[in-house]
């Protein structure tokens, strides 16, 4: 796979990530904040349809990068989340 592929199929599993990320913070976000990130992630949507339109990327393998980000974001909460 070209490296350029690959850095493509890793900018769209960190925009997924992201973007699942966000549904954790309903409710404490400021409303204009909300906004802008929901222009963005309107923006981010856009630029994955046409990628997937080029068939750019294949999803197996953006979701095994997927797998990974989550599995890294679950070991950050861990270690940052005090112990009760």
């Amino acid at each position: 796979m070209e490296n350029k592929i690959v850095e493509a199929d890793i900018l769209i599993a960190l925009f997924k990530t992201t973007v699942e990320q966000k549904t954790m913070l309903k409710g404490t976000l400021s409303k204009k904040f909300k906004m802008l990130f929901n222009q963005w992630e309107a923006q981010g949507n856009r630029l994955m349809q046409e990628w997937e339109g080029k068939d750019v990327t294949v999803d197996e393998h953006i979701e095994s990068i997927s797998d990974v980000l989550h599995d890294t974001v679950d070991e950050i909460r861990k270690k940052i989340t005090p112990t009760s």
